[in-house]
């Protein structure tokens, strides 16, 4: 019962919210905001309502949408350039997490200067950041609960994660009518990466009791309604998913990511591979692994999303858990194994000792060395 726990953003959850975004801007001082978000949003028309938004309030605005999967240090050094350039106070993200992760960056390096891979880690910050409203446009990566932000350094072609304070969203807003226009693929990717956020936070060893009441509700709510959100696109089956997606991202940023999340770095920064997909890819392999030393942890997720138990013993009912995730990920068009995703099979020893420098040993329930990791790696191609 020894733990802190801590929270950043205020949560808002409505219908049609974010077209009344201006309401809230005066509240956190910011008076002309940038607009962050990808072209590819632009042209479908789900950022409109946020600009019409602002423009029904008397805000004028400043658009950046030159966003992209696997956003680069330079992207957000040149939003940097942008947002000095043009004046503004604030920033208000609009995207799914490369957007978030992007404009949670910029908001950092406006006042404080420099290069973006000057802030790798856990850096000292001296003159805080702007303030930021983020709207997630899907239902995957949590940040818009976050203190952390992960962009690529392509001098290193890895994936840099900076974790500070100062990068919590002042503000977080679901929603759920932007999700409408959701491709069932992205739908896939992003359900299936919050639904390992929630898992690796609930058998991290940083978990809390309240962390553990998120995530295993997160993973309750993401096992029983991704399926349908894919084959259907239900609004309230959405609704329910970007819920769920931020009640995991308040325990993962708490309790702290395992195995899945550090192996999957390495990946998507040499072989650029989306980072949801990457993560599902990868999870069946990790928790193999992790199995010996979670096996109440499993059985109370298995028990949580209502895999049959009945007449199995606590470890069977573990493995079953991973049975039943491996399925999941099958049902909605997940690749099978890393070479569907373009790895090459004989990067795994560079991939291995590079994971083996970006995982937190801290958060994994089970110890592990480089040799491990390889063979995880070799496991899920």
């Amino acid at each position: 019962m020894n733990f802190e726990f801590n929270h950043g953003p205020r949560i808002i959850s409505e219908d049609h919210g974010s077209g009344a975004i201006g309401s809230e801007l005066g509240a956190i001082g910011i008076s002309r905001p940038l607009v962050v978000t990808d072209q590819a949003l632009s042209a479908a028309g789900v950022v409109d309502p946020i600009l019409e938004g602002l423009s029904d309030s008397g805000y004028t605005y400043v658009r950046f949408d030159e966003i992209e999967a696997n956003p680069t240090a330079s992207l957000v050094e040149r939003g940097t350039e942008v947002a000095l350039d043009t004046d503004v106070d604030g920033i208000i993200a609009v995207g799914g997490g490369s957007t978030i992760d992007t404009a949670k960056a910029i908001s950092l390096l406006v006042p404080n200067g420099g290069d973006w891979i000057a802030y790798e880690g856990t850096p000292n910050i001296e003159h805080g950041s702007l303030p930021v409203i983020a709207i997630p446009t899907t239902i995957g990566t949590g940040s818009e609960v976050t203190r952390a932000s992960v962009i690529t350094d392509t001098d290193r072609s890895v994936k840099m994660t900076t974790t500070a304070d100062e990068l919590y969203p002042d503000i977080a807003l679901l929603d759920p009518t932007l999700l409408q226009s959701l491709p069932p693929a992205v739908t896939a990717a992003t359900g299936m990466d919050s639904l390992t956020q929630a898992i690796e936070a609930y058998i991290s060893p940083g978990a809390s009791p309240i962390t553990d009441a998120l995530a295993i509700e997160a993973t309750r709510m993401i096992a029983q309604n991704l399926e349908p959100a894919f084959s259907t696109g239900d609004y309230d089956v959405l609704a329910t998913m970007q819920v769920a997606t931020t009640m995991g991202g308040m325990a993962f940023d708490d309790a702290g990511l395992g195995l899945v999340h550090g192996m999957s770095e390495p990946v998507s920064g040499a072989f650029h591979t989306g980072h949801g997909i990457t993560n599902a890819v990868l999870l069946p392999s990790v928790l193999e692994f992790n199995l010996t030393t979670c096996v109440d942890e499993y059985a109370a997720l298995a028990e949580a999303i209502d895999v049959e138990t009945d007449g199995l013993t606590r470890r069977d009912t573990a493995e079953e858990l991973i049975r039943v995730l491996r399925d999941i990920s099958d049902d909605i068009g997940i690749p099978a194994g890393l070479a569907e995703l373009g790895v090459e099979e004989s990067a795994i020893p560079e991939l291995a000792a590079e994971a083996s420098d970006h995982i937190n040993s801290k958060n994994n329930p089970r110890e592990y060395d480089t040799t491990d990791l390889a063979r995880i790696y070799h496991r899920a191609f």
